[in-house]
């Protein structure tokens, strides 16, 4: 095997896009699902971190092969309490699709109540809790999402 390009996916300066997970479908369609987050660096913040407070699931498509891409993400889920990551696609032989995820919730300065006795990670003075990891399940590929289903 051997590279023969490299190639430009997705890219957006006010973004954060972070990994990725691809699937080629039968049908030669492509499709690469991502966590996006706002960029923070552009606000003053010292870097990125794997558990923003308001990262979301998302998935570009290419229909030849991936020399080009869908311009704009499509919405896979964004948990309404705290930020999705690290997506993986998968493809079952049937045509479903499944992303597993799992979230982080930002915690309030004050305290961490019930969250003490979970999870905790701190990241730049910011401390989250794990909110449990979770399934997406499409039965076309990728238009829509069902879900989310807890582990």
């Amino acid at each position: 095997m051997r590279k023969l390009e490299d190639l430009i996916i997705y890219q957006d300066e006010q973004f954060y896009a972070a990994f990725p997970s691809v699937v080629a479908r039968p049908d030669g369609e492509v499709l690469v699902a991502f966590r996006r987050a706002p960029e923070r660096r552009r606000f003053g913040a010292p870097g990125c971190t794997h558990a923003d407070p308001n990262s979301y699931l998302v998935l570009v498509r290419s229909r030849d092969l991936g020399h080009s891409w869908s311009a704009e993400p499509e919405l896979i889920y964004a948990h309404p309490f705290g930020g999705s990551q690290d997506p993986c696609l998968l493809e079952l032989d049937d045509g479903t699709l499944l992303v597993a995820s799992y979230a982080w919730m930002l915690l309030p300065e004050e305290g961490v109540g019930r969250a003490e006795s979970h999870s905790l990670h701190q990241v730049f003075g910011w401390k989250f809790t794990f909110l449990d990891g979770y399934l997406m399940r499409s039965y076309d590929a990728g238009r829509t999402w069902e879900g989310p289903i807890l582990l």
